[in-house]
């Protein structure tokens, strides 16, 4: 059920795990939190113009779902 916290079917880069996941990047390599690792690679490589709030909502998104665990957690033990 913890694992299932940090699925997310809607996530700016696809359908994928919050914690690990390919990037969208690099097709060899996985990425850790790859919404937010994607994201701050736009904004290296200037590819979006609205990049800086892409990075913001998914710092939001990562921060919301480990909280959201860490409280699962708190109830369970």
């Amino acid at each position: 059920m913890l694992s299932e916290a940090f699925l997310k079917l809607v996530v700016a880069y696809g359908c994928r795990h919050m914690i690990y996941a390919p990037s969208s990047h690099n097709s060899y390599a996985s990425a850790v939190f790859p919404g937010l690792s994607d994201s701050l690679l736009d904004v290296k490589e200037g590819i979006k113009s609205d990049v800086w709030t892409m990075v913001k909502r998914q710092l939001s998104i990562v921060s919301s779902t480990i909280h959201s665990a860490a409280q699962f957690l708190e109830f369970t033990i």
